[in-house]
């Protein structure tokens, strides 16, 4: 593991979190999609409908080990945690920390998800190749392997490249309450993208404000928390945890998410048409732009508290 003065001062910007979730110093010297095929392979599982994927992920095992989810496995993470949000440990908040004092966390713009879609939207002869409904993880490990065309075709994009260069930089983790991780990411990730995260973040503070005054009952908070987590049973923890912010202002703030907001507090969509009612991605290079902006933007902003905090 790192430590945060270590971090901060070899290009932290620029830092993938995952390398703290391995001993692997071969996996720690890949870059770019490379790497970030290794990454995404899981422990392998025999035959199936991907046999050249089984094989990747299986030498892939072999040579690097067991990777991890820097959300649930990185300690450089949870130590930056601890020191950009001390009250979640001092105050013991059990909606954000589970029994081995461990601070659930959420990567916030999913690679994949996106990948998925853009890979069926331009590649759709893959989907009737393979005889499956959509695209996944693992056809696109088999096709990174045995493809020239899907290689171009994320050579063609330099915005999806720099997207997946700052993946598991700091600027994309957030502390969050229990199963709001998962539980906000919809069927098959459908709403796994912060843009919507926030719409329904402020629908919820304006409720709140709302059924405050006077005696007007028009939308009760909770209902949309319940559309946030798609009536998921975690509705409880994630409103204990938007409360223990004074409002959706204190909300962005102290979170470091004003690149999220325009001017007026709205949340910015990551590509034109990008909606709560619309999920699908439209214009995927404005999306892997803004997304990468973003995330650096926001990095920049906890790199400078947390060097304010250890005084470098």
């Amino acid at each position: 593991m790192k430590k945060i003065t270590d971090y901060l001062q070899n290009d932290p910007g620029h830092y993938d979190l995952s390398n703290d979730c391995t001993e692997s110093a071969e996996y720690q010297a890949k870059t770019g999609y490379d790497k970030y095929f290794i990454y995404r392979s899981p422990k392998p599982e025999g035959k199936e409908v991907y046999p050249i994927a089984v094989s990747v992920i299986e030498k892939n095992f072999k040579l690097y080990g067991h990777i991890g989810d820097p959300d649930s496995e990185s300690s450089l993470l949870q130590n930056i945690y601890s020191l950009l949000w001390p009250e979640i440990k001092k105050q013991k908040k059990e909606y954000m920390v589970n029994k081995s004092e461990w601070i659930y966390s959420d990567t916030m713009m999913s690679v994949q998800t996106t990948l998925n879609s853009y890979i069926g939207r331009k590649m759709p002869e893959v989907i009737k190749k393979y005889g499956v409904k959509r695209i996944s993880n693992k056809m696109c490990i088999e096709l990174y392997e045995s493809d020239s065309a899907f290689r171009k075709l994320l050579d063609e994009s330099e915005d999806l490249a720099h997207f997946i260069n700052v993946y598991h930089t700091l600027g994309n983790y957030i502390p969050v309450s229990f199963g709001f991780n998962i539980t906000r990411s919809g069927f098959c990730g459908s709403y796994d993208y912060w843009d919507l995260t926030l719409i329904k973040i402020k629908e919820y503070y304006d409720a709140r404000i709302a059924q405050s005054g006077y005696g007007e009952f028009l939308v009760i908070p909770e209902l949309k928390i319940m559309e946030l987590l798609h009536c998921d049973r975690e509705v409880v923890c994630c409103c204990r945890w938007l409360n223990s912010f004074e409002g959706w202002e204190d909300f962005i703030n102290r979170n470091f998410l004003q690149d999220f907001v325009d001017a007026d507090n709205q949340p910015i969509p990551l590509c034109e048409g990008h909606s709560w009612d619309c999920p699908q991605v439209q214009n995927f290079t404005e999306f892997f732009k803004n997304s990468w902006k973003c995330i650096e933007k926001r990095s920049d902003r906890m790199i400078k508290m947390l060097k304010k905090k250890t005084s470098i």
